[in-house]
């Protein structure tokens, strides 16, 4: 069985729930307690999706559940997945919605306890490095509850 071809399917579902949870959390308040909800949502959702492609890997090609191959599997699930959000990510907000990266900036900015010309260059470094810190963000994001999956099934069902 192709490992690559296996991890593309749920590593793009794993990309469509990051994408709708994207769409979603511009839908409210930035730092709401409906964006930590979406937040946690998305997570737990990326996690089964992670845990049921690692699982029917294992179940199709009739190994035994390894740490190692568990890691590998969820890494290139979430790789995948997290490349693809990235790049939707870096395209929505500097192409589809700049208006919501703006939003998010000037959230960010009030947030801050800078003033003058220090909350100035910290809106122009902001507004050039956001949708570079979304895509870098979203790839980092997604391996790390990939690789913390892997290990936590690899960990778990090797004792079955």
């Amino acid at each position: 069985m192709n490992n690559l071809k296996f991890a593309f399917n749920y590593g793009l579902a794993v990309a469509i729930v990051g994408i709708i949870g994207l769409y979603l959390q511009n839908m409210v308040e930035p730092g709401s307690v409906y964006a930590s909800i979406i937040s946690i949502l998305v997570i737990l959702l990326m996690v089964f999706i992670i845990y049921s492609g690692i699982i029917n890997y294992f179940s199709q090609t009739g190994k035994k559940i390894q740490l190692s191959d568990s890691i590998k599997i969820s890494l290139i699930i979430s790789l995948i997945g997290g490349l693809i959000y990235g790049i939707f990510s870096y395209i929505y907000y500097e192409f589809i919605s700049p208006s919501t990266k703006e939003k998010l900036v000037k959230y960010a900015l009030e947030q801050s306890k800078l003033s003058g010309e220090e909350l100035e260059k910290a809106k122009e470094f902001m507004e050039n490095f956001y949708g570079y810190s979304t895509f870098a963000g979203a790839i980092v994001t997604v391996a790390f509850i990939g690789l913390i999956t892997g290990i936590i099934i690899g960990l778990w069902k090797k004792e079955e």
